[in-house]
C-alpha cells in the first residue's frame, strides 16, 4: 500500500472508533436504565421475601424483558465492532511501521 494512503485509513479508522465509542455509551445508558427499571419491579413487588427470591425475580426479568435483552444485545455487537475495528487499526499501524521501516 502507498504510504500516502496510510495517514487516511488510519483517520478514518480512529473516527470510526470514536462514532462506536459514543454508541456504546448511550446504550450503556439504555441498559443502566432498563435495569433500573427492573430493580424497581423488583422492590415494589410485595411477595417477595427475601433476597433469594429477588434475585431469582430479577433474573427472570433480566431474561424476558425484551428492553433489557435487545440493550444488552445492541451493546454486545458495538463491543464486538469496536474490538474489530482496533485490531484492523493495529493491523494497518504495523504495517505502516514495516513498510516505513523497509524504506529507511
Amino acid at each position: 500500500m502507498e504510504p500516502t494512503k496510510y495517514p487516511g485509513i488510519v483517520n478514518r479508522l480512529r473516527q470510526k472508533i470514536l462514532k462506536l465509542d459514543q454508541l456504546i455509551h448511550q446504550i450503556s445508558e439504555a441498559v443502566i436504565a432498563a435495569m433500573a427499571d427492573i430493580d424497581r419491579q423488583v422492590a415494589k413487588d410485595p411477595k417477595l421475601r427475601n433476597e433469594a427470591q429477588r434475585s431469582r425475580r430479577r433474573a427472570q426479568l433480566m431474561n424476558s424483558d425484551r428492553g433489557y435483552l435487545d440493550a444488552v444485545g445492541d451493546l454486545r455487537r458495538a463491543l464486538k465492532a469496536q474490538a474489530e475495528l482496533e485490531m484492523e487499526l493495529d493491523v494497518v499501524i504495523s504495517q505502516l511501521e514495516t513498510d516505513q521501516g523497509q524504506v529507511a
